[in-house]
């Protein structure tokens, strides 16, 4: 059977989504309010990386099955329509939620909703969301409609498998709603599970980030202890989870993106008026945005000690995106932002470049960095590099012969110090600190 669709939101997580259902046959029509977006995807180029999606995307395109619009009343549709909202839900300084755009996706689909229709809400909330906003505006239209919590859970750079994998989780207090969201989303992937409300499902989205954000904050402090202590973290941990089934820990480095960094203040400003508060999850937030500014000043530390005070030191990035595995050129949330931040208030002036094979020119000029075309062109002349990325092109890196083109007495700093081989013997003149390897920063600092 074939279903029209109309996906609102053509980001990072609705069009995966859309391109997937139009590629499973049905009729799906994304929404997207940049009209550069628009013009882009309508030729047949994605906007953001994903493996295999642009090819996707041209596929869809060429049989009809998906087109774009930046204007969902152009969307006219006799049928049964199922309209699934995937906007960005961001938080403000305050670590307040913007729904702003659930607000106007809400309204827009309540002018042209029909009897019948069905409306997943798909983007990050917090608890309560779907009914206060959805369902108050809907329920304005005096339609009968079913509605539905049903949240992304895909990971960035491995999305159009994990939509196929991952359950779908459907949250709704009724069966007809349930039926109506079930059939749609097993179009690509029969695993379902349903929550009997709204609420519960908008919690679960939370609570996996959650728990990966705390899960990642344990690791990294146990690194900022073994900097104390004087202890490298590589050596504890390898021989603490090796053959120990029950001690596995992720890998220690800078934890950013859009959605770690903001769910556990989606969860808590739900409790405000609760006697209630996520501790846990806001502490483990706390630590992992510790993390840049902890290795900026070990930066600043070593460039106060072993280079002169009057140089303007070029410092270089590997990695622009907010992580490398799996591989995205997204740059919200990136750490590097904070990295440079703490930098440019420790030091007078600083020359900025990086290498990301992902992250277009003008992201990085967003960011303040200059994107250098090669590996080579970031080591140049560099009087420090700061591998900031996980991605699989750092890991095999051989930086005694990348170093050979730094500066004297230049420094590697190293966030992600498990994702490589133990590091080579440098030139005497090149430092290497790795975040958590204790026993070097004692040598060196």
């Amino acid at each position: 059977m074939s279903y029209d669709i109309c996906v609102i939101g053509l980001g990072y997580v609705g069009l995966p989504l859309a391109v997937s259902l139009a590629a499973s046959g049905c009729h799906v029509t994304g929404v997207e309010i940049n009209p550069d977006v628009v013009e882009k995807l309508s030729n047949g180029k994605t906007h953001i990386y994903e493996p295999g999606l642009q090819q996707l995307l041209r596929e869809t395109l060429k049989s009809g099955n998906f087109k774009v619009t930046n204007n969902i009343s152009e969307y006219q549709n006799q049928n049964h329509t199922y309209f699934i909202i995937t906007v960005g839900t961001p938080v403000d300084q305050d670590n307040r939620c913007n729904l702003q755009m659930i607000n106007n996706a809400s309204e827009e689909i309540a002018t042209i909703l029909k009897d019948n229709d069905v409306v997943l809400l798909r983007s990050t909330v917090r608890p309560g969301v779907t009914a206060s906003i959805c369902k108050t505006k809907l329920d304005t239209t005096g339609k009968k409609y079913f509605l539905a919590f049903c949240p992304e859970r895909i990971v960035e750079g491995n999305a159009l498998q994990e939509l196929k994998s991952i359950p779908t989780i459907i949250g709704c207090p009724d069966k007809e709603s349930y039926h109506c969201a079930s059939n749609v989303m097993k179009q690509l992937n029969d695993n379902i599970i349903h929550v009997p409300s709204y609420e519960a499902a908008e919690i679960i989205k939370l609570i996996n980030n959650i728990k990966r954000d705390t899960s990642f904050a344990l690791s990294n402090e146990i690194a900022m202890i073994c900097e104390q202590l004087g202890v490298n973290m590589t050596e504890v941990l390898t021989a603490a989870t090796t053959d120990y089934h029950r001690g596995a820990m992720p890998a220690v480095g800078l934890v950013g993106g859009p959605c770690l960094t903001k769910d556990i203040f989606l969860l808590n400003e739900s409790l405000e008026n609760s006697t209630y508060s996520p501790s846990i999850g806001l502490l483990a937030r706390s630590v992992n945005d510790r993390i840049p500014v902890h290795g900026a000043d070990a930066i600043v530390d070593y460039l106060t000690k072993y280079q002169p005070s009057n140089r303007r030191p070029n410092v270089s990035f590997l990695g622009l995106a907010f992580k490398g595995k799996p591989v995205t050129n997204d740059i919200r949330g990136t750490k590097v932002i904070e990295i440079i931040e703490r930098l440019n208030d420790r030091l007078d002036t600083v020359n900025y470049c990086a290498y990301d094979p992902e992250v277009a020119k003008q992201d990085a000029e967003l960011i303040g960095v200059k994107l250098v075309s090669s590996i080579e062109q970031a080591f140049h002349k560099s009087d420090v590099v700061i591998i900031t990325s996980n991605h699989k092109e750092f890991e095999s890196l051989s930086l005694k012969v990348m170093s050979k083109n730094m500066t004297e007495n230049a420094l590697i700093y190293d966030f992600w110090p498990q994702c490589r081989k133990k590091p080579e013997e440098l030139d005497m003149s090149i430092a290497y600190i790795g975040f958590g390897e204790g026993l070097q920063i004692k040598k060196l600092l």
